[in-house]
């Protein structure tokens, strides 16, 4: 991911488990710079990037797991067939 953070980098948004926490938005490269105070903030974290279609999710015990977008397959039930 280093090889392309500038790409990865662009409008991210902090989304914190605690629903009367604000969503953060920022670059990815300035949140990793201070990754352990955002990840102190609450118990699970994700770092949502709408323009490169990803999800990172920081659990509170450690694990983390990165979503890819995908092709995207509109539902046959929003099209109303």
């Amino acid at each position: 991911m280093n090889q392309n953070l500038e790409e990865y980098s662009k409008v991210i948004y902090v989304i914190w488990d605690e629903g009367t926490l604000p969503i953060v938005q920022s670059e990815l490269n300035k949140v990793f710079e201070v990754i352990d105070d955002v990840t102190a903030v609450s118990f699970d974290t994700w770092i949502f990037s709408p323009h490169s279609g990803y999800v990172i999710e920081i659990f509170h015990d450690g694990e983390v797991r990165i979503g890819l977008k995908k092709n995207i397959i509109e539902s046959p039930l929003k099209r109303g067939i």
